[in-house]
């Protein structure tokens, strides 16, 4: 959750009564260049979408009034370097309103439709796949994957900020990028068993893959009396599950390539490879697993996340602008059992008086056996 999303009182509020308000400000190179106020950019309808898995993990959508159109270059909503800015949050009566930024990112798009023009945003990540390599870069060897990460940002946006960094030893290998500086920075994460994208605030992170990592849920999530969900659908399915990883670490300096295999080898799970459900493999190329050890344990941690996804949930519930990808949940819903969640996905609504939807996968950390 961002910070105060778990405060007690905060909680109490989001299952009474209570006034969501959203605010949208637009921004120029650090400055606030719209005359909205406190009332904020106007807007008929829209909603920020927040996928995990995603280089660019979160995605702004709305309409505006046609007469907002930016029918020249310089207009408040033209896409040439104008960025939005949405803050959420709830207001408690005569009370300190509790509020969070939930977006910040450069506006991609304008269209004019019927009376409308429809904007698209996307977040800071999209900055830094924009700005490719201006010629082949040579990875700094030797230095931490978190401090090689910061450089490739900071080289391709200069005015990157950095939120807070899961404990991340691994150190760069030698690498050579030519073109995508996304596509390094996906090198880089994967080789630390991680995911970069920018946060809500802007800020960049480097974070382990959250539902293989021990945690205790952060909020309860229920449906029927006095719970907050509104509707709940479990899913099991195999489409994505797999129970076997092949990690191979080819390098680019000729060094000979590294290979590790993780299976699931506990005849008690469903995913079992001896068992009913098959074998299920994943390859995996990773040029930054540099020995032995990254390259198992990259398997190891992909292996948590294949299995994870046996279970997941579709839920509605009251919106909660304090929610964050890889929050730790726990759901008890449709009559089933208690089940432990670690959210992957939502989408705030900009309405924020309606209901926000979240998908989730299954916890699953621990050691595995090779």
């Amino acid at each position: 959750m961002l910070p105060g999303g778990t405060d007690p009182a905060y909680r109490a509020l989001l299952a009474a009564p209570h006034a969501p308000y959203t605010r949208i400000e637009v921004w120029r190179e650090g400055v606030r260049i719209d005359t909205y106020g406190e009332e904020g950019l106007p807007f008929s309808n829209g909603a920020i979408t927040a996928t995990l898995a995603s280089q660019v993990t979160r995605q702004l959508s709305m309409a505006v009034d046609e007469s907002l159109y930016p029918a020249t270059d310089d207009a408040l909503l033209a896409p040439y370097g104008n960025e939005l800015r949405v803050f959420q949050g709830i207001k408690p009566g005569a009370g300190v309103p509790y509020e969070w930024q939930t977006f910040r990112g450069k506006i991609q798009d304008t269209g004019m439709g019927d009376f409308t023009v429809d904007i698209q945003a996307a977040d800071r990540a999209s900055e830094v796949k924009e700005s490719g390599f201006l010629r082949p870069d040579n990875s700094l060897v030797g230095d931490p994957m978190t401090s090689e990460f910061r450089r490739l940002v900071l080289d391709g946006v200069p005015s990157a900020t950095f939120g807070t960094f899961d404990l991340i030893t691994n150190l760069t290998p030698q690498l050579t990028w030519e073109q995508d500086r996304g596509g390094a920075c996906d090198d880089l994460a994967k080789g630390s068993n991680s995911y970069w994208y920018a946060l809500a605030n802007g800020d960049y992170v480097m974070r382990l893959i959250p539902w293989t990592v021990d945690q205790t849920p952060l909020v309860e999530l229920r449906d029927g009396e006095g719970g907050s969900v509104s509707t709940a659908t479990p899913t099991k399915s195999r489409e994505n599950v797999y129970n076997s990883i092949v990690v191979i670490g080819e390098r680019t300096d000729g060094t000979a390539p590294v290979f590790a295999i993780a299976q699931d080898l506990d005849a008690s799970s469903p995913t079992y490879v001896g068992g009913a459900f098959g074998v299920k493999t994943m390859l995996i190329r990773a040029q930054a697993s540099v020995n032995q050890a990254q390259a198992l344990s990259l398997a190891r941690d992909t292996l948590r996340y294949a299995k994870a996804l046996t279970q997941s949930w579709q839920i509605s519930t009251t919106f909660d602008p304090s929610m964050e990808l890889g929050d730790c949940l726990g759901i008890t819903a449709r009559g089933l059992q208690r089940d432990i969640q670690v959210v992957a996905s939502f989408q705030f609504p900009l309405i924020a008086t309606r209901p926000m939807s979240v998908s989730t996968v299954a916890l699953r950390p621990g050691a595995l056996e090779d």
